[in-house]
């Protein structure tokens, strides 16, 4: 009986394994095609990002630099051929195939046309109206605590108020950056925290996402800093939690003005207690910074941060039931986005408290 007994369960997973048919799926490659990404603002040369779209068999998919042709029209006039961005060869973190055509900027209502090509490629192009500046008319703070906040810390609770333009169609996105100087002796160590909404947190990280520019060789702290922000501009169907009802996750703090047409309007957030005042010592002096971020986006930077919002939705039971999501794309025969944006900040320093940081970066 031992001997059936411990027979049993490995004839049983031979037979098992044996009425499984081994299925193979062929899937013809598909033509590459470039990639464009323009993100276009008034405080910079216009510039792009292009590679090329990759099958799951290749291993290079970037475009030789330097074979790619993009040219610019502003309004329909053509402005010249953006030139290869320099990049040092032990330069790890910048990506390749990066282009500008210096002194070339657009301003509110111009029309950005890009076209690029390549050759092997169809050639592709994009084009986007850059929108008004919209100002942050204040920032206002007092120290409490959210209403679902649990602990025993106090966090700072915030209005940013802005006014939008009446009669057309506007596109906004919030963020927070923290900005923390550490000064030791004759030494100045900058960190920066810098989140983009998620849901209706915000959460930690350098973020240079697409649209925003990169704010050079700062450290980032480790502390956890978030923004809760639970607004109804930005989660206007907040209690369907659905993934099928995208349009109540305004992602990263991109939202438009459907609620807010012509109104002045006050976008409450709470940020959250670590290392939020100054503070002063013998040893260490260390100023806190908060910068409010108001960006006024075109439709497809708006359009582009709801689709990368859906790509974040993995985590959900009935993902594996979902037909395929398509990436937004307003590039004509290729893929990537060209959008714009102008940009307003409202910075405010913390007062000196006697609580000491619990992050150093001169201890680490």
């Amino acid at each position: 009986m031992r001997f059936v007994h411990t027979l049993f369960p490995a004839v049983f997973l031979i037979l098992f394994i044996s009425c499984n048919p081994e299925i193979r799926i062929k899937i013809d490659p598909s033509p590459p095609k470039l990639v464009l990404y323009t993100s276009a603002s008034p405080d910079k040369d216009v510039s792009a990002h292009v590679t090329k779209s990759w099958f799951i068999t290749d291993k290079q998919w970037e475009v030789e630099v330097g074979s790619v042709k993009i040219d610019v029209y502003i309004n329909n006039v053509y402005r010249g051929t953006m030139q290869p961005v320099d990049r040092h060869e032990e330069d790890t973190l910048s990506v390749k195939g990066l282009y500008a055509l210096p002194g070339c900027r657009v301003e509110a209502g111009d029309k950005l046309e890009i076209v690029a090509e390549a050759p092997g490629f169809d050639v592709v192009r994009g084009e986007t109206t850059l929108p008004d500046y919209t100002e942050i008319l204040s920032v206002d703070t007092i120290s409490g605590r959210a209403v679902d906040d649990q602990s025993d810390d106090e966090s700072l609770i915030c209005s940013m108020r802005f006014r939008d333009k009446s009669g057309e169609k506007n596109y906004y996105r919030f963020l927070v950056r923290r900005v923390t100087e550490y000064h030791k002796g004759d030494t100045l160590i900058t960190t920066t925290n810098e989140v983009g909404m998620f849901g209706n947190h915000y959460y930690s990280h350098l973020f240079n996402a697409f649209g925003y520019a990169n704010y050079g060789n700062y450290m980032t702290e480790v502390d956890g800093f978030h923004v809760s922000c639970d607004d109804p501009i930005l989660n206007p169907m907040s209690n369907n939690p659905l993934p099928e009802k995208i349009n109540s996750f305004y992602s990263f703090g991109a939202f438009s003005d459907d609620l807010i047409d012509g109104r002045e309007y006050a976008l409450k957030s709470t940020l959250s207690a670590y290392n939020t005042y100054s503070y002063q010592s013998d040893a260490l002096t260390a100023i806190v910074h908060y910068d409010f971020i108001l960006l006024s986006v075109s439709e497809p930077y708006y359009q582009y941060m709801k689709a990368v919002w859906t790509f974040y939705l993995n985590g959900w039971d009935i993902e594996s039931l979902r037909e395929p999501m398509a990436a937004y794309s307003n590039v004509a025969n290729g893929y990537g986005i060209v959008a714009g944006y102008q940009l307003s900040t409202k910075r405010i320093t913390m007062p000196f408290s006697d609580t000491v940081p619990i992050w150093n970066p001169f201890d680490q």
